[in-house]
């Protein structure tokens, strides 16, 4: 577990790790922990909570699990490690979910229809 580490740590830790576990317990609207951990390649194993039931595709690009549930997060931790193969895919659906949906160059024209649409 890393808590309260620097970003380069964290960023490094990204590398090495098989998956990523974010049991969350608050309804973040937009939690940029999940943007990281596909833009790294990695599945998530998330709290199924606020913005991380949309940014986290349930059984594509991670598992979701019900919050302040430790048997289920257990459970999806186990099912991740005795199966690498979905952990490697997950990683790479959640990159390729990460780059067509969430970066800037995906952003940022949909913002400007947007904005165009408005005036």
């Amino acid at each position: 577990m890393i808590e309260d580490a620097p970003r380069d740590v964290l960023l490094e830790a990204y590398l090495r790790c098989r998956f990523v576990v974010v049991p969350s317990v608050f309804s973040d609207p937009c939690p940029t922990v999940a943007f990281e951990i596909m833009s790294y390649n990695k599945a998530a194993i998330a709290s199924k909570i606020g913005g991380l039931t949309d940014i986290v595709a349930d059984g594509e690009t991670g598992i979701l699990v019900p919050p302040n549930n430790p048997g289920a997060l257990h459970t999806a931790i186990v099912y991740l490690l005795e199966n690498p193969e979905i952990i490697e895919e997950m990683g790479r659906k959640g990159y390729e979910r990460w780059r067509q949906n969430f970066t800037p160059e995906a952003v940022a024209p949909r913002i400007e229809a947007l904005s165009q649409s408005l005036v």
